[in-house]
């Protein structure tokens, strides 16, 4: 995952095109094809993805992707390997932070303020577009404890009810800790519990509670289980995981619950998956507020993908179901084109842009159109990759430059920057190239992904 002090980059310095909050497969096929709109004719936009866990990869760390069946599927680790290569061939930068709040701001056109909370406090970004792609909940370091305490039910209750009656007979006999962590919708749970207590003969004194539930009381005693929680109320404790714990397996959590820290010693914790896919944890402030959730709290998005708030996007997960990974990577795909056309049209005024084959415009072309048309009197150009690949592309175009000019064009070209026209006039001197020469040398980097408009 890239920091934001990697080659001495302050990415809260630039304005992204468009930033993804989330780095499973939907967030990560965004980030990538928003860079990569199509192999020619097509301006990259600068990316920058964020994730609270430590990991990227979200769900698809967790198992094989199946993107459509046993012929067509990926071992565990194949997927996320595949689009981290892409990550780190455009250099598109991961933020290891939780995104707390996303604002638009009615000052310098309407960007939004990208707010994360960091080990030092909070830290802001910005950004021209947001691409929400958070899935159903945030993730922290329960990877690392996978199959080693950690279990899941996102594949649906298919043998829930042995594994659960194991979970619980390995605790009770053992001396060991278990807990399911769900909202409340885990109470769907309730009757295999205490089915496999009573046919265990286990004592519920030792191994209450049972229960760690994302939501508070009132909230359980409004679905059709509440009675039920009312019985077994001892059964249930409330928070949220915020970290797990362990040296070769889990030995604890750490559980947030009225804006305080617990640490619980705790051996197995199964997630309850199914809950989340009834009911997110989805608790970004986004500003200013508009109707963009269903009751039950995913994310409203029309065919492109995008939400009643201009710019603001989602896709995977957190727009509800139905829940798989191509899925996921196709609606990722869809809000990076919608994302494209938006900062295109409506922040850069960019006039030749086309998403032929993606999306197919009806117009007649003159003799003079281009697609990548830079005229460097007015437009700024923001440098997308380090200089190091843009000394091996460009080494070929300028074979007989000397080396220590060489060097000095790439100073302009640091990952990140924005060159303006008293740039491009340095340049031009520097190199004895008129700047009409300087231009297509410029429409050549946009072409291989090294350079965008600002």
């Amino acid at each position: 995952m890239s920091q934001t002090t990697k080659d001495n980059i302050n990415y809260k310095d630039f304005i992204f095109d468009t930033a993804v909050i989330g780095a499973g497969p939907a967030g990560l096929s965004a980030a990538i094809r928003a860079r990569f709109i199509k192999s020619h004719g097509a301006y990259p936009m600068s990316a920058i993805v964020f994730d609270s866990s430590e990991t990227a990869g979200g769900l698809a760390n967790f198992g094989g992707s199946k993107l459509t069946g046993p012929s067509f599927q990926l071992e565990r680790g194949e997927l996320v390997s595949k689009l981290l290569k892409d990550i780190q061939l455009f250099d598109i930068p991961i933020i290891s932070q939780k995104v707390t709040e996303i604002k638009k701001s009615r000052r310098a056109g309407e960007e939004f303020i990208i707010k994360a909370a960091t080990g030092a406090g909070a830290a802001s970004y910005r950004a021209k577009s947001v691409i929400m792609a958070t899935g159903m909940r945030p993730l922290s370091n329960e990877l690392q404890y996978y199959n080693k305490g950690v279990e899941i039910t996102y594949m649906g209750y298919d043998f829930i009810n042995k594994m659960i009656s194991g979970f619980i007979n390995d605790a009770a006999r053992n001396d060991k800790k278990f807990i399911i962590y769900g909202n409340k919708y885990s109470l769907n749970l309730i009757n295999f519990v205490l089915s496999a207590i009573n046919g265990l003969k286990v004592d519920f004194n030792k191994i209450s509670p049972l229960f760690l539930i994302n939501a508070d009381d009132k909230d359980i005693q409004k679905i059709t289980a509440g009675k039920v929680f009312k019985k077994y109320s001892f059964l249930f404790s409330f928070g949220k995981i915020i970290k797990f714990s362990g040296a070769a397996r889990l030995e604890s959590i750490t559980v947030e619950s009225n804006g305080e820290l617990r640490h619980e010693n705790v051996d197995r914790v199964l997630l309850d998956y199914n809950s989340f896919e009834l009911a997110p944890d989805f608790k970004i402030k986004i500003q200013p507020a508009a109707a963009i959730f269903t009751p039950a709290g995913f994310i409203k998005t029309d065919a492109g993908a995008g939400t009643k708030i201009k710019g603001l996007y989602a896709a995977g997960d957190i727009c509800g179901p139905y829940y798989s990974v191509s899925r996921a990577m196709a609606s990722g795909i869809t809000a990076a084109f919608s994302a494209y056309e938006f900062v295109m049209r409506e922040k850069k005024h960019v006039k030749n842009f086309s998403m032929f084959a993606y999306k197919a415009s009806d117009f007649t072309p003159g003799t003079d159109y281009r697609e990548i048309s830079v005229d460097l009197n007015v437009d700024k150009i923001a440098v997308l990759s380090q200089s190091r690949k843009i000394k091996k592309v460009l080494a070929p175009e300028l074979k007989n430059t000397a080396a220590a000019d060489f060097n000095k064009l790439l100073d302009f070209f640091s990952i990140y920057r924005v060159v303006d026209i008293n740039d491009f006039n340095k340049i031009s001197k520097l190199f004895n190239i008129p700047l009409i020469e300087l231009s297509r040398l410029v429409e050549f980097m946009i072409e291989e992904k090294l350079a965008g408009l600002y």
